[in-house]
């Protein structure tokens, strides 16, 4: 199905459900920061070790050293692995790079408009 109506569907589900949005460039930008705002929207403690081990084990490269998502027969038939892998790069508006120039100039449009 579409991304923008999938994206606007689970945005308006906040008004009736309690939904915590995380963004990739959050995390990227200080993974602490919001491992600690998933930790509170669970109503969660944890000590500062248990907190390392989290920032640890969701770093991109140990993530990646994970063959589940990559590799796994879970996800037949739903995505196509060889077109894309699930964990490919971890860097931020790396689609940019995936869309052609109209592709882009669209999605820049709708985005700002």
């Amino acid at each position: 199905g579409s991304w923008y109506d999938h994206v606007e569907g689970w945005w308006e589900a906040k008004d009736k459900h309690r939904i915590l949005y995380l963004f990739h460039e959050d995390m990227k930008e200080n993974t602490k920061k919001e491992i600690q705002k998933i930790l509170k929207f669970l109503e969660k403690n944890v000590n500062q070790e248990v907190l390392n081990k989290r920032l640890h084990n969701t770093s991109f490269p140990i993530m990646k050293e994970n063959p589940m998502p990559d590799y796994t027969t879970e996800f037949q038939g739903i995505m196509d692995l060889f077109a894309s892998l699930f964990m490919r790069q971890a860097v931020v508006r790396d689609w940019k790079n995936y869309f052609t120039v109209p592709q882009n100039k669209k999605f820049d449009e709708d985005k700002n408009g």
